[in-house]
């Protein structure tokens, strides 16, 4: 259960980057259409965020190295998804949950022995920087374009 959290945690420190959250704004964020420019708000909370990089990783290793190389191979017609609900914050609980199935009294103790462990696989920490500030607004459609189109489309229907 060690190894699962440890690699949950490296896996949403990988998610942590300015694509990933620009990927979160064309899925979650509202947005409107300006003159066939849609025009995206930029608003990221810290746990919106954590918990849509979790919904990421429950879709299985090969769309999260597709979706790291490029978010755009979320429209490259190899995945399907309902993007109704993008959270699943239950996927940062499931080492915990499971330990205590058999251990009463044990509350967070493998999360906690992984914070001590690999301090540098925190992907809660406030020290977390992304490779660089994510974009907003109507630069989302200059940088992806069939995403933009293809998503937007879909959420106004």
């Amino acid at each position: 259960m060690v190894l699962f959290e440890k690699t949950l945690q490296e896996k949403l420190s990988d998610l942590y980057t300015a694509e990933i959250a620009e990927l979160s704004f064309i899925l979650e964020c509202d947005f409107k259409k300006e003159d066939e420019v849609y025009v995206f708000d930029d608003y990221l909370s810290d746990d919106g965020f954590l918990y849509f990089r979790c919904w990421l990783l429950l879709k299985g290793k090969e769309f999260f190295e597709d979706i790291k190389a490029d978010i755009q191979s979320f429209v490259n017609g190899k995945y399907s998804f309902n993007i109704g609900d993008c959270w699943a914050e239950g996927l940062l609980y499931v080492a915990d949950e499971a330990y205590a199935q058999n251990h009463e009294d044990e509350e967070s103790i493998i999360k906690d022995t992984v914070y001590e462990l690999y301090p540098e696989n925190d992907y809660d920490s406030v020290e977390r920087s992304m490779n660089r500030e994510p974009e907003g607004g109507v630069e989302l459609q200059k940088m992806y374009p069939k995403l933009v189109k293809e998503m937007a489309e879909l959420r106004s229907n």
